[in-house]
């Protein structure tokens, strides 16, 4: 089995023509089909509607969105419990890591690219079998030079992406310039520098479309799966006149653009025929309430890894209830806050 693990940036699920927004976001992922009992050739894709970003740092998503450790355990931190690429490099599997945002061991990028522990020799021995030496402008470029490349029947490799980070024009090439400003009149909201940055934003959205299609193209005759899901999103004046993130700041008009992330899972055909029980399961969880950092229990599961951390109820491809009073910033319960979240008006809905 191949697992794909791909860690995206600042999407805002909302964003997403997946999720119903009203701009062609996501072409190719849309072209492959989202229900298990059509799985065409090149695999089937399943979209996953209820999935919390406890925090917006980067810096402390990454490292969860690697570890083991349950991020609503009282009294405990990453550093008690392992990561999982070091479980699944024990178990038997091949690890690639490949990070946009910084390189391993390059004191610089400490705090971007939130990998410092791999700094430590010992613990990048027995975690990573390889790695990039080389960051890139844009995501593509990344993947084209260290594409999926399975080195054992049994692998992971786990890809960081710049995704929509900040800059959103710097992250993509100006053949991706799809969506211009004045396609964006109809809000009237919007002012008309602010027309021209959320194009930029979709752009950047579109442009990440094409990067993970990119991925699932090298995996299609192979027995893989791919998991995307964005640390956090971003603010891109979808309900007031704001941009970017607040940290540690609560208030229920920043939820959905920054905690409400997007999570897709593709199967390739293959994939499906080989582990139809799991296939299933993963579909019929579509609905599950869980973090992003909770992917670490689906992976473990998918790789028939059994440990004491793992947290099978958390896991898609396990039954089970999933969360039930998440909480942002580790203090405000998202799930008990539904009803007043929900009835926040996005800029660009009908």
């Amino acid at each position: 089995m191949k697992i794909v693990y791909v860690i995206g940036e600042s999407f805002n699920r909302h964003k997403s023509s997946l999720y119903g927004y009203c701009k062609n976001t996501n072409p190719l992922l849309a072209s492959y089909s989202s229900r298990i009992d059509s799985v065409s050739a090149d695999g089937c894709l399943l979209l996953f509607s209820d999935v919390v970003a406890p925090n917006c740092q980067t810096q402390d998503l990454v490292v969860e969105l690697l570890s083991t450790h349950d991020i609503d355990e009282p009294d405990t931190s990453f550093e008690n419990y392992p990561l999982f690429p070091s479980i699944l490099k024990k178990a038997g599997f091949d690890v690639s890591y490949y990070d946009n945002q910084g390189l391993i061991g390059d004191a610089r990028h400490f705090d971007f690219a939130c990998t410092f522990f791999f700094s430590n020799e010992t613990i990048l021995a027995n975690t990573v079998d390889r790695y990039n030496d080389q960051k890139f402008d844009y995501d593509g470029e990344l993947i084209e030079t260290y594409p999926p490349c399975m080195q054992s029947p049994k692998s992971l490799i786990i890809y960081h992406l710049l995704g929509q980070h900040v800059v959103f024009r710097a992250r993509y090439p100006e053949s991706f310039s799809y969506f211009r400003p004045e396609e964006y009149k109809d809000i009237q909201e919007y002012t008309e520098a602010q027309r021209t940055v959320v194009a930029e934003y979709d752009n950047a959205t579109r442009y990440n479309d094409y990067v993970i299609d990119r991925i699932i193209t090298e995996l299609k005759d192979q027995n893989a799966v791919l998991i995307y899901v964005a640390d956090h999103g971003e603010e891109v004046y979808d309900t007031r006149d704001r941009l970017g993130r607040y940290v540690s700041k609560f208030d229920y008009q920043s939820v959905k653009p920054v905690h409400e992330v997007p999570l897709v899972l593709w199967m390739s055909k293959s994939f499906v025929e080989k582990h139809s029980s799991e296939a299933k399961t993963l579909s019929s969880n579509r609905d599950k309430a869980i973090y992003n950092v909770d992917l670490v229990y689906t992976i473990l599961d998918l790789a028939g890894v059994d440990v004491d951390c793992s947290k099978l109820e958390y896991s898609l491809a396990h039954d089970g209830g999933g969360r039930t009073d998440r909480k942002i910033y580790g203090k405000y319960d998202y799930d008990k806050c539904r009803k007043e979240i929900d009835a926040v008006h996005l800029r660009y809905e009908k």
